[in-house]
C-alpha cells in the first residue's frame, strides 16, 4: 500500500503529501466494493484531478446501476489529467456510461481503457464512441487493452481503429488484443491506415500474442506505415505463439523496421513459441542492431524457439558489441539449445564496453545445458564491474554443469553492485545447492544498501539447512530501503518453523517495506498454520506501518 493520506476509506480519494500542497487530487474507484463506492459519492467533488481511475468485473443489472450513478456524480469534476477505465466482462450499457464521462471531462492528456472478456452484444458503433469524442483529440498518450475479448468481431475491432487519426498530437498509443481469434490480417491493417497520419508518435506498443490467425500479411501491413512515423523512437511488439507468420514474413519485418525508423531507441521484441524464428531470422535482427546506433533499451524473448544455433545467437549478441551506451539489456532465450560458453563469453564483451551506462539486465538461460562453469564465470565477472547497475534479473534454472565456486565468483560481483535497487535471483532447481550457496548469497545482499526490491527464488533446494536460511535472514537487517520482499524456498525440506520464526526480528526496522511474500510450498518441516499465527502477532507488534503479507500467495 503506497504511504498516500486517505481522504476517505479506500479505493475513494488519494491525496498525496506532496499532492496537497499543489492541489493534485487522484481519485480510484473499485466497483466490487459497493461500501467504498457509495462513501464516495457522498463526498464533495473537487472540479480539478489529476487522476481518476475506475474498476470493476462482472457487470449484471445491479452493478451496471451501480456504474451508471457513480458516472453522473463523477460528471461534475470539469478536467483531469489523466483517465483509466479497467473493466472485465463489460456490455453496451457500460461502455455509453463510459463515453458519456469522456465527453464531460475536457481534455485529459492520458487515457487508458481496458475491457477484457467483453459481451458478444458489444456493438461497433459503442467502441468506436469510446475514443471519437472530440475532447479528446488532445491526447498524447492512448491505452487500449481488450484482452481475450474472443467474441468481438473483426468489424467490431477495426472500427475502434478509424478515430485514432484524429488524435495528431499522439506520442504513445498502446493497443492490446492478447488472446482474440476476432484480431485477423484486415483488423491490422485497419490499424496501420489509422496510424500514417500520426506524426508526432513516438512509442508504439502492440499485443498480439495468441492472435493465431495473423499471417505475414499483418507483418508486412505494419512495415510499410514505418516511414510516416518520423517520430518514432520505441516499438514493442508481443507476437507469441503464430500459427501462420513464417520466418520471410519476420525477416521482411525487421529489414523495413531498420531502414525506416531512422531514431530508434528503444526495442523490446516477443516471439515466444515460434516455429519459423531460425538462424535466418536471428541474423536479420542482427543486422537490424547493427545499423542502430542510436539504441538504448534493447529486450528479445525468443523462448523455446529451438531451431536457433549458438553461431546465430552469438552472432546477435557480437552486433551489441559496438555499442558504448546500452541502458537495458533484456534476453530470454530459455530452452535455446544453442547457448553455449560462447554465447556468454560474447555477452561479457558487450557487458564490459557498455560498464559505464547499463543500469538494467535481465538474463534468462534455462536449461541451456551447455553452458559450462568457463563460460558462466568469464559473464560472471563483468556484472561486478557494472558500476551504474540498478535492476538485475537473473535466472539459471536447469544449468547442471555450473559448479559450487562459479556461483562463488557471481556472489562476488553482485556484492560490488552497490546502486542495485532491484535483484530477482531465480534459481528454482537447486538440487545441489547447500548452505555454503545461501551464505555466498547472503553476504552479497547486505551489502546492497540501496536495494528496494528483493525477490529470491531457490527451488527444491533439499540441501539447504535452517542455518543457511537463518544466515540468510540475518542479512535482510541491513536493507533499511526495502520496499518489497519475496523468499520463495518451495520444496526445501530441510527448512522447519524455526527458521522462519526468525523473519520479524529481522525485518522489524524496516520501515519501508510495503509486501512481504513467502513461498514454502512441499515444505514438510513448516507449519503453515504456525508460521501464520506468527506473522499475525509478530508483525503487528513490530510494525507501525501497513505492509501486505502474503504466504504461500494467500494474504495473510
Amino acid at each position: 500500500m503506497s504511504r498516500e493520506t486517505k481522504t476517505s476509506s479506500s479505493a475513494a480519494t488519494l491525496v498525496s503529501g506532496k499532492a496537497r500542497k499543489t492541489g493534485v487530487i487522484r481519485i480510484q474507484i473499485d466497483l466490487d466494493n459497493e461500501v467504498n463506492t457509495f462513501g464516495l459519492l457522498k463526498k464533495k467533488l473537487p472540479k480539478h484531478l489529476y487522476d481518476l481511475s475506475i474498476q470493476g468485473s462482472h457487470f449484471d443489472d445491479s452493478k451496471h446501476k451501480d456504474f451508471e450513478r457513480v458516472c453522473k456524480f463523477l460528471k461534475k469534476i470539469k478536467n483531469a489529467q489523466r483517465l483509466k477505465i479497467a473493466l472485465k466482462s463489460v456490455n453496451n450499457q457500460v461502455l455509453r456510461e463510459v463515453s458519456k464521462l469522456f465527453r464531460s471531462i475536457n481534455r485529459p492528456s492520458r487515457v487508458r481503457i481496458e475491457a477484457s472478456n467483453s459481451s458478444s452484444e458489444v456493438k461497433a458503433h459503442d467502441l468506436k464512441s469510446l475514443i471519437w469524442e472530440k475532447k479528446l483529440a488532445s491526447l498524447s498518450v492512448l491505452e487500449i487493452k481488450f484482452d481475450a475479448c474472443t467474441t468481438l468481431g473483426e468489424k467490431k475491432i477495426g472500427s475502434l481503429y478509424k478515430p485514432l487519426q484524429r488524435f495528431k498530437l499522439l506520442k504513445k498509443l498502446q493497443v492490446h488484443f492478447k488472446n482474440s481469434q476476432a484480431v485477423q490480417d484486415e483488423t491490422v491493417a485497419s490499424l496501420t491506415k489509422a496510424l500514417k497520419p500520426l506524426k508526432n508518435l513516438n512509442i508504439l506498443d502492440l499485443n498480439h500474442a495468441s492472435c493465431c490467425e495473423l499471417t505475414d500479411k499483418s507483418l508486412t501491413s505494419l512495415s510499410k506505415c514505418f516511414s510516416n512515423l518520423g517520430s518514432l523512437s520505441t516499438v514493442i511488439m508481443d507476437m507469441s505463439h503464430p500459427n501462420y507468420i513464417t520466418n520471410n514474413g519476420l525477416i521482411e519485418f525487421f529489414s523495413k523496421l531498420g531502414s525506416e525508423v531512422k531514431n530508434l531507441a528503444n526495442l523490446r521484441l516477443k516471439f515466444y513459441s515460434c516455429p519459423y524464428v531460425d538462424d535466418t531470422v536471428i541474423e536479420s535482427l542482427s543486422a537490424l542492431i547493427k545499423k542502430k546506433k542510436t539504441l538504448k533499451n534493447l529486450s528479445l524473448n525468443f523462448i523455446s524457439c529451438s531451431a536457433v544455433t549458438d553461431q546465430a545467437i552469438n552472432d546477435l549478441i557480437l552486433s551489441l558489441e559496438s555499442f558504448e551506451s546500452l541502458a537495458t539489456i533484456y534476453l530470454e532465450f530459455s530452452t535455446a539449445d544453442g547457448i553455449t560458453d560462447r554465447t556468454l563469453q560474447s555477452l561479457a564483451k558487450v557487458l564490459q564496453n557498455n560498464h559505464r551506462t547499463l543500469s538494467k539486465l535481465g538474463l534468462f538461460f534455462t536449461d541451456c545445458l551447455k553452458i559450462t562453469s568457463q563460460g558462466f564465470e568469464c559473464f560472471a565477472r563483468e556484472i561486478g564491474r557494472l558500476g551504474c547497475l540498478e535492476f538485475l534479473i537473473l535466472n539459471i534454472e536447469g544449468l547442471t554443469q555450473i559448479n559450487h565456486d562459479s556461483f562463488g565468483v557471481l556472489a562476488q560481483s553482485i556484492q560490488k553492485l552497490v546502486r542495485l535497487s532491484v535483484f530477482c535471483p531465480i534459481f528454482p532447481d537447486c538440487k545441489s545447492w547447500t548452505d555454503k550457496e545461501i551464505t555466498l548469497l547472503s553476504q552479497a545482499i547486505a551489502n546492497l544498501n540501496l536495494l528496494r526490491y528483493l525477490s529470491i527464488f531457490v527451488g527444491e533446494c533439499t540441501e539447504i539447512t535452517d542455518d543457511g536460511f537463518l544466515k540468510l535472514c540475518a542479512s535482510l537487517k541491513h536493507l533499511q530501503t526495502l520496499s518489497n520482499l519475496t523468499l520463495n524456498f518451495s520444496g526445501a525440506d530441510k527448512i522447519s518453523d524455526k527458521a522462519l520464526e526468525t523473519i520479524p526480528e529481522n525485518i522489524q526496522n524496516l520501515n519501508n517495506l510495503t509486501t512481504l511474500g513467502l513461498v514454502f510450498l512441499s515444505c514438510p518441516r513448516v507449519n503453515e498454520e504456525n508460521i501464520i499465527t506468527m506473522i499475525a502477532q509478530n508483525l503487528d507488534q513490530h510494525y507501525h506501518h501497513n505492509c501486505k503479507v502474503y504466504f504461500n500467495y494467500v494474504e495473510v
